[in-house]
């Protein structure tokens, strides 16, 4: 029967988590954000508790790593940052990298995946993994992230889903529900046994050098491992009935040491004989070709950072917003989408917006979220369109790009409202305030923000005063 288990993933926007009750729930496996981007300080704030809470409770574990890489370079320093953070903890579960933030050029995307893969796969002996959603899948080359990976990992919550793209887990909604979890949380099916595979690789013996010696080998086995070195880009190199392959990272031995072993050959580290001395003579210049190297390494950063202004259009968003300025609808100067109000209802009255139409989302996430919250504001204006009540500007202050949304009406504010928004440019030892009538009304501590990672605030009808509102960034003494 094909194995098939229930896997979640999680982050510290589930809070604290009973992971107890989780697994009596019949959950198989969890996968725990471990932060994002290029620093240490973008550790998951509740990476550690979430992973020790999991191993604890006897939960196999893997992580992710949110990528806002546009750079191979910069993927290549996520990578090792990630790997920071990991501190040798021992995984049960692949290490994925999650590639799917919309600002990443599009023609940079496949080669930032796998300067971030072959990075991972270097210097960690575990799976490595791939995560994104369907359409964004589209835009990578995929042959080429299957060969610099271990698996792969989609989400797409439609019920008639492409299922002839492969994958080994499948992240189908993200409002599930499970014991021991406060709100919503993804949720996924898991099609391949990972603890256990990993189990018995840590039951094969252990190699250290980067080239093997494989064999003896028949005629077929030759073949097949020939063929898996040549997928890999590595040297094969026949020595009578053996076969040496390498030099290779601690990925590819481990793919090619599991081959051998499952096809019940011989495999041992190899090192190359000693070659005889040569005669002493004259000694020969040496040439440091390092300040080159790190020059042309400059220069190539430069033209990729050049590259990355050119803004992609996708074209469906594209009509919709014309269609929307074209029937008279206020557009945001930054965002380019619509103005609107708590409700996500635009300047056309009856008419709603969310999701990337609205501004760019980086979790998918926030798109269901919106989208839900569009739906019953829909749906409540076809049985009693509200009227036009007292609006509060909300606007961006100093160091915030824009905040939607950008109006509140506080006679029909039902419940808190979520402010989203993203700063202008990165900060470190921060804090997030909400502002009207000259005067601070909320004021939230931030460790770092980053351009690249939404920020939120909420807001009660009870706490608005007169006067518009300003969400903006201040440095903390």
């Amino acid at each position: 029967m094909p194995f098939n288990a229930t896997a979640i993933d999680v982050s510290v926007y589930q809070g604290d988590i009973d992971w107890a009750q989780v697994k009596a729930a019949g959950v198989y496996a969890t996968v725990v954000r471990a932060g994002y981007g290029r620093y240490a300080d973008q550790e998951d704030r509740k990476f550690r508790k979430n992973y020790d809470g999991a191993r604890a409770a006897g939960m196999p574990v893997g992580i992710y790593w949110y990528s806002y890489a546009k750079t191979p370079e910069q993927a290549r320093q996520e990578a090792d940052v990630c790997l920071q953070v990991l501190a040798g903890r021992t995984l049960q579960m692949p290490l994925y990298m999650d590639q799917e933030w919309a600002d990443i050029p599009a023609a940079n995307r496949t080669a930032c995946a796998l300067a971030f893969l072959d990075r991972i796969r270097e210097r960690h002996d575990g799976l490595v993994g791939y995560y994104t959603y369907t359409s964004y899948f589209s835009s990578v080359d995929i042959p080429a992230i299957q060969q610099h990976c271990d698996t792969i990992w989609l989400a797409d919550y439609r019920t008639d889903y492409n299922q002839t793209i492969p994958r080994d887990m499948h992240q189908y909604t993200s409002g599930g529900s499970v014991p021991g979890i406060q709100g919503r949380v993804d949720m996924n099916h898991l099609y391949r046994d990972f603890p256990v595979e990993i189990e018995k690789e840590e039951e094969r013996p252990m190699f250290t050098s980067d080239t093997l010696k494989i064999g003896p080998v028949s005629g077929g086995d030759r073949a097949v491992i020939c063929t898996l070195a040549e997928s890999l880009a590595l040297a094969a190199v026949d020595d009578g009935d053996f076969i040496i392959v390498g030099p290779m990272s601690a990925g590819d031995r481990a793919a090619v040491a599991g081959k051998a072993l499952a096809l019940g050959l011989g495999c041992e580290d190899y090192t190359a004989p000693a070659e005889p001395e040569k005669p002493q003579g004259p000694e020969e210049p040496t040439v440091d070709l390092s300040e080159l190297t790190q020059a042309v390494d400059r220069l190539v950063q430069a033209v990729v950072e050049l590259n990355e202004k050119v803004d992609t259009q996708i074209t469906d968003i594209a009509e919709i917003l014309d269609k929307l300025a074209a029937a008279g609808a206020a557009l945001d100067a930054v965002t380019g989408g619509p103005v609107v109000d708590q409700g996500l209802e635009t300047s056309i009255p009856g008419v709603f917006a969310c999701g990337n139409v609205l501004h760019v989302h980086d979790l998918v996430d926030f798109v269901s979220q919106e989208a839900a919250l569009a739906g019953r504001q829909a749906a409540s204006y076809l049985q009693a369109p509200r009227p036009a009540g007292r609006t509060v500007a909300v606007k961006p202050g100093p160091g915030v790009r824009y905040v939607v949304p950008q109006f509140l009406d506080p006679a029909a504010m039902d419940g808190p409202v979520t402010l989203r928004f993203r700063v202008a440019a990165p900060a470190r030892r921060c804090a997030v305030t909400l502002a009207q009538g000259g005067h601070t009304i909320k004021r939230k501590k931030r460790p770092v923000v980053a351009p690249g990672e939404m920020e939120s605030l909420e807001i009660s009808a009870r706490e608005l005063q007169m006067g518009d509102l300003t969400v903006g960034l201040e440095a903390e003494a």
